[in-house]
């Protein structure tokens, strides 16, 4: 099987080569697609289309595929150009994802992560889908905003595996994009890339009282 990086995330890195790689971004994407190829083939069992996040391992594969064709000249500032376009290509989004204002947003957010969480248990239990994240929601019963924990990161295991450590910071500010869409603040503690032993995620509604308690707090 042949692994080709989608067009959406092609069109991103090739923005990027063509602002910063003048007459590059052809022979740049060309190569990329070769070594996107083989780290996906090196890539953990992730259920493929079947599981809603296996995406977030092509966009790992595909950053590390550009970032060795440059011969590392597209690091870790890439990632964080690549987040600024997402958001604010997609900030119609945060029209129906807000919040502040939609009621529904928690209760759909928990109902499609509930469901995912206990597909990926019964994955697991067959043998399918080893190599994705487990999913614990609302842990901690918090009563505002959404929160769940995240452990078994693929894209850790996957950094450390191929010697991508000092990059793996910039694979998790992919996370904060979500305060965006969400018109939230996101309260993290802990990840499993700083040595915790999960990844906490609480988003609050940007404007809530939490929010503003938090507001000189810094997630990691």
């Amino acid at each position: 099987m042949k692994y080709t990086m989608s067009k959406f995330i092609v069109k991103y890195f090739e923005r990027y080569c063509s602002a910063h790689f003048d007459g590059e971004a052809a022979a740049l994407t060309q190569k990329a697609q070769g070594i996107f190829d083989r780290l996906m083939h090196e890539a953990p069992d992730m259920g493929g289309s079947a599981n809603m996040m296996a995406s977030n391992m092509d966009i790992t594969a595909a950053f590390f595929a550009y970032y060795e064709a440059s011969d590392h000249r597209i690091g870790g500032e890439a990632i964080e150009t690549l987040i600024e376009w997402l958001a604010e290509d997609y900030r119609w989004l945060g029209f129906f994802t807000d919040m502040n204002r939609r009621r529904y947003v928690r209760p759909l957010y928990y109902s499609i992560y509930s469901r995912h969480a206990k597909e990926v248990e019964r994955r697991k239990a067959n043998g399918e889908w080893l190599g994705t994240w487990s999913i614990k929601i609302n842990p901690e019963n918090r009563k505002e905003g959404i929160s769940y924990h995240m452990s078994n990161c693929p894209l850790l295991a996957f950094v450390r595996a191929h010697g991508y450590d000092e990059l793996m910071p910039y694979i998790c500010r992919f996370d904060f994009i979500f305060e965006k869409f969400l018109h939230a603040k996101l309260i993290r503690t802990q990840t499993e890339a700083t040595g915790g032993a999960y990844c906490d995620y609480w988003f609050v509604p940007d404007r809530s009282s939490l929010a503003k308690a938090y507001r000189d707090f810094k997630s990691i």
